[in-house]
């Protein structure tokens, strides 16, 4: 609630275009961070960049949605509403499944590269499982490097994202025309009646 109403103060300040960029740099810096962080990381710093990250969405979506209904005339903001909520499902759906495609390729080439079996290919969980039934620290050690390796490159992969968001934004048009509707027209929001 309160990083809302700062980002609402902000936007008011300096506009959507400088409080979106800013989140969306927030977000890569956090990213490319947290791709720092390896086996022996503390929680400390891994709360540093989550929280950093978290800013920067704080900055990113509340704004971005209100510029994007702001666009629109009121006629056309529930269906705009519903579109932008549509998107974001889809958008994290297909986010999840290409960040995980990524995290595991890049877990999979370290399991791989340190020759273990492939039952330890499958995921970081059967990697610790099968490194704990052999009685092995060396093999669980790779397990947990490789399994941090994978979520190194889907951090960065995810902040190379985030940074080319913001030359996006910077490249975006500065104003959006809204569309004219006729004087002395009434139309009832998405019914046309």
């Amino acid at each position: 609630m309160v990083g809302a109403r700062l980002a609402d103060k902000l936007t008011s300040r300096f506009g959507a275009r400088i409080v979106v960029g800013a989140g969306l740099a927030l977000i890569a810096v956090a990213l490319f961070a947290g791709a720092r962080t390896g086996v022996d990381t503390g929680y400390g710093y891994v709360a540093a960049w989550v929280a950093l990250a978290g800013i920067g969405l704080g900055f990113t979506l509340p704004p971005s949605m209100n510029a994007a209904l702001a666009a629109l005339t009121p006629e056309r903001s529930g269906v705009g509403s519903g579109l932008i909520q549509a998107m974001r499902q889809v958008g994290s759906a297909i986010g999840v499944a290409v960040l995980g495609t990524v995290l595991n390729s890049g877990y999979r080439d370290e399991i791989d590269a340190a020759g273990l079996p492939d039952a330890a290919r499958d995921s970081a969980a059967a990697g610790v499982t099968l490194a704990r039934r052999a009685g092995d620290p060396g093999m669980l050690e790779t397990v947990r490097h490789a399994f941090t390796h994978g979520m190194d490159v889907a951090l960065v992969t995810t902040g190379a994202v985030a940074a080319a968001g913001v030359l996006l934004v910077v490249i975006l048009p500065r104003h959006v025309r809204r569309p004219a509707t006729a004087p002395g027209e009434v139309v009832l929001a998405e019914s046309g009646v």
